[in-house]
Parts: structure tokens; sequence; C-alpha cells
């Protein structure tokens, strides 16, 4: 009887034990061991790829379930990895500052009702890669050129504007008259600088005033005068929204931010200007919550420090004001979490007040912040996200509470993190460092 009674506390000891090894508490221990979640995938320390969290991106660019990676690096560059091979690589005409991917709304015709092929929230074609380059929005479809977007012109004062028209086509306007109605110009608009809505000269105008020398001045008027007045912006960031659907082939669109103040819809087609949303500051960063035809939020970082709401298509009056200069942000599920400048990691509600959830301090500068997003990361009080450091190192957070520290063998920064899908893999990090390595983990399924 006391040996039946010692084997059923054992068999009863095991059961425990094996529910434990399921218990979430428990999965939080393995990751916190010394091996860690991660598995080496691949290493490429002559990968020259120095780029930005904002520009890679990893897409089924063939729909065949094989993810690859996209990276618009310093090298005027689009290149496109499958597995540990580099497949192609596009030259830009300029420097790139963001890369998105969409899925346009074309849908085939005919097939049958039942077929998810036709289902109207759905895309049907090749995901578009959009690449944002000065002033235009390269898309690309099935890796090749297809359209290229060109953002409007600003606005340019009118008074301004009738000076130079009429110096580029009237011949009887002296270089010394467009001069004195430039001087003339600028006085009354610094006499009206206190009034609201008051425009600015041209950097071609500012430019020729700040001249002391007149013959120069004289000199550049008439350089300048056979061209037409205009003034193009430049793309500080970009991403996608979904329309109607939360599938990974759904259709949506781009949202663009620009360098004066404005943040613009584009339709589904990447071709046309749905909406325009200014806001007071220049927008650096944009996260994505929600559907565009359901509900949905668009938190946006500025360059004053400040973190903006659009809800819906309105600009929210309540903000987040932080201490110093932000340098990276995400918002999902319910959180916005930012980096600064002062080695600070700060968590706000995605309502966007002022309240903060909690705050870490570090010793060594944030680079940069990338969610992780998945079923296996799914829960009420879950909120997963990777830390790149200007040490190396990468710290895995849930919440408040650091789950993991990855060291990496050199100690150069860490420039850019992309955590999803990469080949058939569903949960991979990429990293990037300063010095250009491309370094693949992939999540062990333990």
């Amino acid at each position: 009887n006391n040996s039946e009674k010692k084997i059923g506390l054992r068999n009863m000891d095991d059961q425990k034990q094996r529910h434990v090894s399921h218990s979430p508490k428990s999965r939080l221990h393995e990751i916190s061991s010394a091996s860690g979640p991660w598995l080496h995938a691949w290493y490429d320390p002559m990968a020259h790829l120095k780029s930005t969290s904002s520009r890679i991106a990893t897409v089924d660019i063939t729909n065949d379930g094989n993810h690859a990676l996209l990276v618009v690096d310093d090298s005027k560059r689009l290149k496109v990895f499958r597995g540990m091979n580099l497949i192609s690589s596009h030259k830009l005409l300029d420097h790139a500052s963001c890369l998105s991917i969409f899925y346009p709304s074309s849908l085939r015709k005919g097939g049958h009702s039942n077929n998810p092929n036709n289902n109207p929230s759905r895309s049907s074609s090749l995901p578009a890669v959009g690449v944002g380059t000065g002033s235009y929005v390269y898309i690309y479809r099935s890796m090749r050129p297809y359209y290229k977007f060109t953002l409007p012109t600003i606005k340019i004062n009118s008074d301004e504007l009738h000076i130079w028209n009429s110096a580029r086509l009237n011949s009887n306007i002296s270089n010394q008259e467009t001069l004195n109605l430039l001087i003339e110009l600028q006085k009354t608009l610094q006499t009206q600088s206190s009034e609201n809505n008051v425009q600015s000269l041209t950097f071609r105008s500012m430019f020729i005033l700040s001249i002391t020398d007149k013959t120069e001045q004289l000199k550049y008027i008439e350089s300048y005068k056979s061209a037409e007045l205009m003034v193009n912006t430049c793309i500080t960031c970009m991403t996608s929204i979904q329309k109607q659907d939360v599938e990974t082939n759904a259709i949506s669109s781009l949202i663009i931010g620009t360098e004066n103040n404005e943040i613009l819809f584009l339709d589904s087609s990447g071709c046309n200007i749905d909406k325009t949303i200014n806001i007071p500051s220049t927008p650096f960063h944009l996260s994505v919550i929600g559907l565009l035809s359901v509900d949905y939020r668009i938190v946006i970082a500025t360059r004053s420090n400040t973190i903006y709401t659009i809800r819906n298509g309105k600009l929210l009056g309540n903000f987040i004001q932080l201490e110093s200069a932000i340098t990276s942000m995400i918002a999902f599920n319910k959180n916005i979490i930012v980096s600064c400048i002062n080695k600070t990691l700060y968590a706000y509600h995605i309502k966007g007040n002022n309240i903060k959830l909690w705050s870490l301090y570090f010793k060594h500068n944030i680079t940069t912040i990338e969610p992780m997003i998945g079923n296996q990361f799914q829960g009420n009080d879950n909120n997963f996200f990777l830390c790149g450091f200007e040490n190396g190192e990468i710290a895995m957070y849930n919440n408040n509470q650091q789950i993991h520290l990855l060291k990496s063998a050199s100690n150069s920064p860490i420039t850019a993190l992309k955590f999803g899908k990469y080949g058939r893999e569903d949960s991979t990090l990429i990293i990037l460092n300063q010095t250009g390595c491309l370094n693949v983990k992939i999540m062990s399924r333990r």
C-alpha cells in the first residue's frame, strides 16, 4: 500500500510538472534562461546594409508563402533577399527616407463567389512596394517600376509668385526692379509676422536677400528668373493602413508624412490623394492601429518632441509632450512605447493623454524599437517588444519587464530591427548594425 501511494504521488508530481511547463510563467522562465529564445539562422558581416527600421520590410512578393527581405540602404539601392541570397538589386535616383508595403485594390474578374480571391476586402494582385525618396513615391509591382507618385507643390505667397512670373515673362522689368520688389515684400511680411497664416518667402528669394553684395544679388536673379517658381516638399515617413480586413493580403493604402507638416492619405492604387490633414509639427514616424473603414488611429511622432493622434480622419486635441527629442516610437494594442534621447523609455495609453503608464532608464541610448506581433504574443496584458541599443544589445520586454537580453559579438550600435515572417518562418528577427552586418535569428518553437 505504501509503495502504491508513492507511485501515485510521483504521477501527480509528473502531471503538475507537465502543467507548469505549459504555463505562461514557465514560458517566461525558459525565455529568460541563458540560451534564450533565439536560434541562429544567418550572419553576413559583409552584407554592407546600412539602413534604418523605416527602410526595411518583409513581404511575400510572389504569393507563394516564402517571405523575402526588402532593404533600402545608403547606397541608393533597393535590395531583395530570399533565404541567404541576394536575388535582385534596384538602383534608386536618390536617397530613400522610408519604405512601405501595401496591397492595391485591383480585383480579378469572374470566378465563383466562394473563392477567397474574389472577396472585395482582399487584394488579388501581388503586393506593391512604395519607396519614398524626396518628393516622390516610387511604386514597384512584381519588383518592377510601376508608377511614380509626386507630392503636390507647396502653396507660394501670391505676391512673390507675381514678382517672379513678371520677371520671367516680361523682359521690360529689370533685375533691379525685381530686387526692390522682393525687399519691399520682405518688409511687409515682417510687419505681418504676428498674424496667423502668413506665408514666408521661398528659399530662392530668401537666399538672394541674404546676399550682402548687390552685384551678386542681381547675378542670381538673372540666373533664376528663367525658371518657374515652384516649391516641393519632402517625404519624412510613410506607412500603410488596411481598409476593412485584418488579413495579410487585405486591401491597403499608403499614408505619407511630409516636411511641411501634412499627413496625406492615398487611395489604394497609390496614385491619388484621398485626404490631407495638417498637423502642428513635422512628422518623422507614423504608427497605425485599426482599419480605415471601421475605426482607426494614426499615432504621429514629430520633431517638436510631441506625439499627436489622428482618429477617423480628425486630429485630436489631446497630445503627448515629451521631455527630450524622440528617437523611436511604436503603437500597438493599447499602448504607445516611445524612446527619447535622454536614454529613457516611456509608455502611454493609446488615447494620447500625458499620463505615463511606466518609464525605464538605461545606461545606453535606445536606437530603435520593434513590436512583436503574433498569435503567441496575444493576451490581455501582453505587450511584447524589442529594443536595440547603442552598445549592440537587443532587449526583449513585456511591458516594463525585461524577458531576455541578446548580446551581439560586436559592440556596433543597432540601426534596424524587423520582427515578423521571413522565408517560411513566422517569428524571425532581422538585425542590422552600424557596420552593415546582417544577422537573422529565428524564435524557438518550444
